[in-house]
């Protein structure tokens, strides 16, 4: 009767044990879940604000793009005719 009731407490105990194990394996897993959407959300949102950055600055570049080629076309100019008048 005994070793009957003392097999019934381990058992009884290892049921508990996988019980807590699978609680807290399932609260992890929730917390991860959690914490990855709320991660996607934040990437979401940061993605945004940097397509608006990004087409604001190819606007502003597009826009400005006759004045910087020629900024650049008189540089080479003054470049190569430094150069040419050293040479």
């Amino acid at each position: 009767v005994v070793v009957l009731l003392v097999a019934g407490v381990f058992y009884y105990i290892a049921g508990i044990q996988r019980s807590l194990w699978n609680q807290t394996v399932a609260e992890i897993l929730e917390v991860t879940s959690q914490g990855n959407h709320a991660f996607e959300i934040y990437v979401n949102k940061d993605m945004q604000i940097l397509n608006r950055i990004v087409k604001s600055h190819m606007n502003i570049l597009l826009n400005n793009w006759v004045f910087y080629k020629e900024m650049l076309y008189k540089i080479f100019q003054l470049f190569f005719i430094r150069r040419s008048a050293m040479l």
